[in-house]
């Protein structure tokens, strides 16, 4: 299966149709948040230096967010709704009961998109990765940066030895050729510690 960018379109015209709600469900305390749909596949995971899925990391290892939308289905899919929320990619520190917010890597994703409808092809992925501490400005030439982020925080500090999780909750709206698709309310979570 091809990774690639998303793309950009919208086809044919909206007509009434009928929404599928489909129940969320979640894995907690893994190595990633993996959901299965009978059309999408979710997977949100960090990846070490190397692009290895890990929890573990070193207190200067710098490390990569990363959320696949995978298409299984032979007709492409239509977002009409995509990550709408504040807590993407976002960095909460764990210390007994308490939690501290550390911070993302990001100010501001999705900017020049706004107005587009996205798109994955048929059998096709939609890859969003950035690192804890972004290149910055955005180069193609940087590995683990997509160019959805259009303003990211260069300077974040390196983590300090501690338990962590980044976790997130979003609906998804999409289209299947004329077919409407809501995915209500999916939370995506994952611990790590960096040693």
């Amino acid at each position: 299966m091809a990774m690639k960018n998303i793309k950009f379109g919208f086809n044919g015209q909206l007509k009434k149709t009928i929404l599928i709600f489909i129940l969320p469900t979640c894995l907690i305390n893994c190595s990633s948040s993996e959901f299965q749909e009978d059309i999408l596949d979710f997977k949100f995971r960090l990846l070490d230096e190397n692009g290895r899925v890990s929890t573990e990391f070193r207190e200067d290892e710098n490390f990569v967010f990363s959320f696949l939308i995978i298409n299984n289905s032979s007709e492409g899919v239509y977002f009409t709704k995509f990550l709408d929320m504040d807590d993407f990619f976002t960095v909460k520190k764990k210390d007994d009961n308490h939690e501290t917010l550390v911070g993302k890597p990001y100010s501001s994703y999705l900017c020049e998109f706004i107005v587009q409808d996205f798109k994955i092809s048929a059998k096709d992925t939609l890859k969003i990765e950035i690192q804890w501490q972004p290149a910055h400005p955005y180069r193609p030439d940087v590995p683990y940066y997509s160019s959805y982020f259009c303003e990211v925080i260069g300077d974040n500090e390196m983590l300090p030895t501690g338990n962590y999780y980044s976790d997130f909750t979003s609906d998804f709206e999409f289209f299947q050729g004329e077919e409407a698709h809501k995915i209500s309310k999916r939370n995506f979570h994952i611990d790590f510690t960096v040693n």
